[in-house]
């Protein structure tokens, strides 16, 4: 397979308190190989073509709270080759990416306190799987984390971090023949020598 892409991004401070980051691309790749048949073999299904688009936004609303948004949309998730291999049959070709993503979330810094808290939202959209002997759909997916973190005072430099990835346990897959994820939560103390 052969690939080529063309890329084109901004990534600036567009006012005191917005700073905006923006990436175009358009792609094609020749010869796409595709899982073919039991005992899987690899032939090129034909050649594709697609463009995405991402964007990074960050908004410091206060000195202390700042919102955050990326979507990310690619412009087709999935093709129909263009080469037939039994018949008139022909593979179809997978980015094995979803087409649409977005995530979003806060952050809040508590001077009195010296702590913060924060949280983010993702949406993943469900996208088809052509890879290797992982052949299927995986289904579209909403998670929430949150996190804090907080300076001890009676040990200056120590921070205790606590974060909580899918913290309303919502089980999902994020790749086929991948194990079911649920809720993870991270403890962690760091130290910095003064």
């Amino acid at each position: 397979t052969v690939t080529q892409t063309v890329e084109a991004g901004y990534k600036g401070q567009i006012a005191r308190r917005l700073r905006l980051s923006l990436d175009g691309y358009y792609e094609t790749r020749d010869n796409v190989l595709v899982p073919v048949g039991s005992p899987v073999q690899y032939r090129s299904a034909g050649d594709i073509e697609y463009w995405g688009l991402d964007v990074a936004a960050e908004v410091n609303a206060t000195d202390d709270l700042s919102v955050f948004g990326n979507p990310s949309v690619v412009s087709d998730d999935s093709f129909t080759g263009d080469r037939s291999f039994a018949g008139d049959r022909t593979e179809e070709i997978a980015l094995n990416a979803p087409a649409f993503k977005v995530k979003g979330g806060l952050d809040y810094r508590l001077p009195w306190f010296d702590a913060s808290i924060g949280a983010t939202a993702h949406y993943v959209d469900d996208f088809p799987v052509r890879f290797g002997l992982y052949l299927g759909t995986v289904g579209s997916y909403t998670l929430l984390d949150a996190r804090a973190q907080v300076a001890v005072p009676s040990v200056p430099g120590l921070e205790v971090n606590l974060t909580a990835k899918n913290v309303l346990g919502n089980d999902h897959r994020e790749f086929v023949g991948a194990p079911a994820l649920g809720r993870m939560v991270v403890a962690r103390l760091t130290y910095e020598l003064p």
